[in-house]
C-alpha cells in the first residue's frame, strides 16, 4: 500500500489535516455549524542543506509540528471563548446570589432568636 503522507491532529471540537504545503481545519461551532478553513503552509525545512541531517531534521520537524498545532488549537479555541466567558459570568452571579441568600437567612434567623432575649432583658 502506498503512503498518503497525510497527517492530522485533534483540535477542540474538530480536526486539523495536513498534506505537504496545505492544511485544513474543521471545527464544529457552538451552534452546531461546521467551519472549514484551508490555508497554505510554508515549512521552515524547505530546501535547507543542514536540515538533511537526521537529528537536526527531526528537531525542526518537531518544532514545525508544534507551531502549526498550536496555531490550529488557538483557532479552534477562539470559537468557544465567548461561551466560556458567559458560563463563568453565570457561575459568579450564582455564587454571589447564593452567598447573599445564605447571609440574609443567617441574619434573619439570628435576629429572630436575639430579639426576644433583648425584649426579656429590657422588661426585667
Amino acid at each position: 500500500m502506498k503512503s498518503s503522507n497525510i497527517g492530522g491532529q485533534a483540535v477542540m471540537e474538530g480536526i486539523m489535516m495536513r498534506h505537504k504545503d496545505v492544511y485544513s481545519i474543521a471545527v464544529r461551532k457552538p451552534d452546531k455549524e461546521i467551519e472549514v478553513k484551508v490555508e497554505d503552509y510554508k515549512s521552515v525545512m524547505k530546501n535547507k542543506k543542514i536540515l538533511s541531517l537526521p537529528i537536526i531534521r527531526g528537531v525542526f520537524s518537531f518544532i514545525d509540528s508544534l507551531v502549526i498545532g498550536t496555531k490550529c488549537l488557538m483557532y479552534s479555541a477562539s470559537f468557544f471563548e465567548e461561551e466560556e466567558e458567559e458560563k463563568a459570568k453565570k457561575e459568579a452571579q450564582m455564587f454571589c446570589a447564593s452567598f447573599l441568600f445564605l447571609f440574609r437567612k443567617k441574619f434573619f434567623i439570628s435576629y429572630l432568636f436575639r430579639c426576644p432575649t433583648v425584649q426579656l432583658r429590657k422588661s426585667k
